[in-house]
């Protein structure tokens, strides 16, 4: 059974397992947020999602939906907000 646009995984910390809702949302849609999806393999959406996690503050992270045309590759969606910059800190 597939989930729903309102039932993905909320969580800061996109390693729980299984996830946790995130103690702080966003507050409104008016916040910087932006919405990715990662394509590749679990491999590559693995690496990349731990590459963002290094300049972007996750909000959310759904399953792993199969690519349409090769079961090899996933689709990943996340939310998320810019970090502040490094010297604030």
């Amino acid at each position: 059974m597939a989930l729903g646009r309102s039932q993905r995984v909320a969580c800061a910390s996109w390693r729980t397992v299984p996830p946790e809702p995130c103690p702080d949302p966003p507050k409104s849609r008016k916040d910087p947020t932006v919405r990715i999806r990662l394509h590749g393999t679990p491999t590559e959406c693995t690496a990349t999602l731990a590459a963002l996690a290094e300049v972007l503050d996750i909000h959310t992270v759904s399953r792993p939906y199969p690519d349409r045309t090769t079961f090899a590759y996933a689709r990943i969606y996340i939310e998320a907000t810019p970090l502040p910059p490094q010297e604030d800190r």
